[in-house]
């Protein structure tokens, strides 16, 4: 029991924290962006959710005498957190599935213009 509440007592204190940084994320988000869509705001909100490790309220909930099904979801959602990552802040992008398609050579001519721009605007990562 000692074991169990010195788990607890940090994961309880970090999953606080997380909370507090998602709500006051969340609050600069919508009320940042007045023309995004509903579908974004729900990205974001996942994108940022899955930072912050929100998947960890189910590891507290899986201490203890949990079911198997809190314990499955608790590992899925760990075992996915860096492939949602990925795809959220890689392929998810509007403008990654452009470049993919320039360097495939299926773009257009307005998708050349835009990515050229957009070379020009970034010349001093490359």
């Amino acid at each position: 029991k000692a074991r169990l509440a010195a788990f607890m007592l940090p994961l309880l204190l970090i999953l606080s924290a997380n909370v507090v940084v998602f709500v006051i994320v969340m609050r600069v988000l919508f009320t940042s962006k007045k023309n995004a869509t509903t579908t974004n705001r729900l990205r974001d909100a996942v994108a940022v959710s899955t930072l912050i490790g929100l998947s960890w309220v189910f590891g507290f909930f899986a201490l203890g005498e949990a079911t198997f099904a809190i314990n499955v979801i608790f590992t899925v959602c760990n075992s996915f957190q860096g492939v949602l990552i990925w795809y959220l802040y890689c392929f998810a992008k509007e403008d990654v599935p452009m470049k993919w398609g320039f360097i495939l050579g299926k773009s257009t001519e307005g998708n050349r213009k835009r990515l050229s721009a957009s070379a020009r605007g970034n010349q001093a990562y490359q």
